[in-house]
């Protein structure tokens, strides 16, 4: 079988969840004998052009396209942010060459939705896994601007403002126009490339109500829509999807975790956290929480992740620490240290400000053993249970998370009963089994259609 991945970006240059899940599916598939590319943006924002050509290599068995992107360069910047005809035409380009049996998109936030159209227009199946809320929230995150969360059942003109509300030109035209009067403007602004392009409005101003009607329905095309959390699936399905939603989590390549080891008894507790240093994750909550701490307190907080990647974020995060030395600031780390990150702690602190969907992170640290305390919210709680895996406390409130590592860490018996609750871990051997089921069905219907 012949397999198209679409998809955000791809490692090693971009780590995230999304993209490392692209990468084991893809990697798993090859290795069962199975010819895959992946179709991913390199460059986004560099080059004259929107499209500035692409950068082929093999990587574990699985060809990788990378396009060099400029979603700047166009005549109309805003939508390329969702419907880019750039990306569209590579994609077409790709079909015509490669002639694979079956797409699968894992994230259309850089190539964005018009890369379902050639797909759909030459009959390919197309598979789509929902590894976020970026069809329903340009925000991706269903969190709006000020902090608070989001149902996605908003106006076109709700989520307008919402985007704009981190530009420094709508917070000084909301402080000379009344909002009345400043809507209509935004919109016409909005729907005119002349003027979104401008300095302010750029990568803002995006016209939300062509955005609202045209990506559900694209995504509605997709001969199969899975998710891995129920949280994601029933949003979705919340905002409209009429497409059914085929809940199948997450598997995970687990060989390094037999590498991970017990940490040596000290009389300390160490929790840790490992992801992107940024204001969703959440990451200030528990640098906060730690600060909350009695002194005497033996515990350690470890954060694992890129300081280089929003610097003004973690320069406000070592405010906060202070001259603690609790708090250790460990730097990026590479997905082989893995088992040595987990080794060095005895609990991962998952405390993420909006819904998530199925953290990466979660399953990572059952495989080492490690048991969870993660915010009571979304993804994070359907896959913590409180108690028996891990603890759950108010997703932002830095006083109860204070609360929660305070119990753990005068309770070795509480750390010792939630270390004995980790749940095994769902092997991507096993999603193969259910994800190549819905292929089948995929390929099954188009072989229907085609002798109809």
């Amino acid at each position: 079988m012949k397999l198209l991945y679409l998809t955000n970006g791809y490692p090693p240059r971009h780590t995230a969840g999304t993209e490392s899940y692209t990468a084991a599916l893809a990697q798993a598939w090859a290795q069962a004998g199975h010819t895959v590319r992946v179709v991913c943006a390199g460059d986004w924002e560099a080059g004259a052009r929107p499209y500035n050509g692409r950068a082929r290599a093999g990587q574990a068995g699985v060809q990788v396209d990378r396009l060099n992107l400029n979603w700047t360069a166009g005549r109309d910047p805003n939508s390329a942010l969702f419907d880019n005809p750039a990306t569209a035409a590579v994609v077409a380009e790709t079909l015509a060459e490669f002639q694979p049996d079956l797409v699968h998109l894992t994230s259309a936030y850089t190539l964005s939705a018009s890369v379902l159209r050639p797909v759909t227009r030459r009959g390919v199946p197309l598979v789509v896994t929902l590894t976020d809320f970026w069809f329903i929230c340009p925000q991706v995150t269903l969190r709006r601007s000020d902090g608070r969360l989001c149902d996605g059942r908003t106006t076109a003109d709700e989520c307008l403002r919402c985007m704009l509300g981190s530009s420094h030109f709508y917070q000084r035209a909301r402080r000379l126009l009344p909002e009345a009067a400043l809507t209509p403007l935004l919109r016409w602004a909005s729907r005119h490339p002349g003027a979104a392009r401008r300095r302010g409005l750029r990568g803002y101003a995006l016209d939300m109500a062509r955005r609202k009607a045209t990506l559900l329905p694209l995504l509605e095309q997709a001969a199969a829509v899975v998710a891995p959390s129920h949280t994601l699936a029933d949003l979705y399905s919340a905002n409209g999807l009429r497409q059914a939603v085929r809940v199948i989590p997450y598997g995970h390549d687990i060989g390094w975790a037999a590498q991970a080891q017990p940490r040596p008894a000290d009389g300390r507790v160490v929790f840790g956290y490992a992801g992107r240093l940024t204001e969703a994750k959440g990451v200030h909550v528990l640098v906060e929480a730690a600060a909350r701490l009695d002194a005497q307190l033996p515990i350690e907080v470890q954060l694992y992740g890129d300081p280089a990647a929003e610097p003004d974020y973690v320069a406000r995060l070592k405010a906060v620490a202070g001259s603690d030395p609790r708090v250790r600031f460990m730097g990026h780390f590479a997905r082989e240290a893995l088992a040595q990150v987990y080794s060095q702690i005895d609990a991962l602190v998952v405390p993420s400000v909006w819904y998530e969907n199925n953290p990466l992170v979660i399953q990572e640290a059952y495989a080492a053993g490690r048991p969870v305390i993660a915010s009571e919210l979304g993804g994070m709680a359907e896959f913590v249970q409180p108690g028996v895996s891990g603890l759950l406390f108010a997703a932002g409130e830095a006083a109860a998370l204070a609360e929660t590592l305070t119990d753990v860490a005068r309770d070795p018996a509480l750390l010792a009963r939630l270390r004995a609750g980790v749940p095994p871990v769902r092997t991507m051997a096993q999603e193969l089994d259910e994800i190549g089921a819905v292929y089948a069905e995929a390929l099954a219907t188009r072989r229907v259609a085609a002798h109809a």
